[in-house]
């Protein structure tokens, strides 16, 4: 009952909401993604060489993109560290820094897609470096990263020179979770309240996460959890390749290429923003 009194708190913050989205204005944006007049390029997946010489097998990347999966094309791609796969399905979400991103999904990784060697470990200790959060239902799968299952849009920890030692885009898998103190205690009902304020609430009622040190300003109270799926495979993959576009402008986002977000009960996006500069970007090559 305590929880209910606590999500009707965080009810009224919902127009807090635009607020929020005002924060993330084109100016805000073209300062996260550089020059909104840059010339961007549309994601293609790796050449098999490239996996390799970075450490993946790329014999053992399941769910890898292939062309005719639905969530790309065969197209040509524009150097030899590519492939002719190009990738269309797009998904958008937040960097460290809570400023809007948008990436791909090329595969998923178990223990044995890292080679048994020099590149291989390294691969590995970058995987580990890099964490994409995701935000599950409370209503479903803990350990369930897929799109159905989120209560908000992922966040990605890019800090760490993600863009200049993150050559795939390895991230390992990270699930975002609310204790029960989060609910049960004043200062847990404090904090939720104060992030509902700027940040909006979620599809479950509870507060949109839109940066990491909101995520590890919550661990550290012991208002959330974070819970990485084990190795084993037992709970699915534990890395995944999702390399962030950088730029997204200039035609990085193809006229065919498609968005995933997380929908309110309504169907509409849970943060507008996502689609509406999706749209911008497809239609114009620009920001909004």
């Amino acid at each position: 009952m305590r929880r209910r009194t606590l999500l009707g708190g965080v009810a009224m913050a919902v127009g807090a909401a635009v607020l929020g989205e005002a924060l993330y204005s084109s100016a805000f944006l073209e300062e996260a993604f550089g020059d909104a007049g840059g010339v961007g390029v549309p994601p293609f997946d790796f050449a098999d060489s490239f996996y390799l010489a970075n450490g993946i097998d790329p014999s053992k990347i399941r769910n890898r993109v292939s062309g005719t999966d639905g969530n790309s094309v065969i197209a040509p791609a524009s150097d030899p560290d590519h492939r002719n796969v190009r990738v269309i399905s797009t998904t958008g979400g937040f960097d460290a820094d809570g400023n809007l991103i948008y990436y791909n999904v090329f595969g998923e990784l178990f223990t044995g897609a890292f080679t048994m060697d020099g590149a291989g470990q390294s691969a590995l200790n970058i995987a580990n470096t890099f964490t994409a959060f995701h935000f599950p239902r409370v209503s479903g799968n803990p350990l369930d990263g897929n799109l159905p299952n989120r209560r908000q849009d992922n966040v990605f920890d890019t800090r760490h020179g993600y863009f200049s030692n993150n050559p795939l885009g390895l991230w390992t898998l990270g699930f975002v979770i609310y204790t029960s103190s989060a609910f049960n205690t004043s200062a847990g009902q404090s904090a939720l309240n104060s992030l509902a304020s700027t940040n909006g609430t979620d599809a479950d009622g509870t507060p949109i996460i839109k940066k990491v040190d909101e995520i590890e300003s919550l661990a550290s109270s012991g208002f959330v959890t974070i819970r990485i799926r084990p190795t084993d495979g037992s709970q699915g993959a534990t890395w995944r390749i999702c390399p962030v576009i950088n730029p997204p402008t200039g035609g990085a986002i193809t006229k065919d290429a498609f968005l995933n977000f997380v929908k309110k009960a309504d169907g509409t996006p849970l943060i507008p923003l996502i689609l509406q500069e999706f749209n911008c970007l497809q239609q114009t090559g620009n920001l909004c």
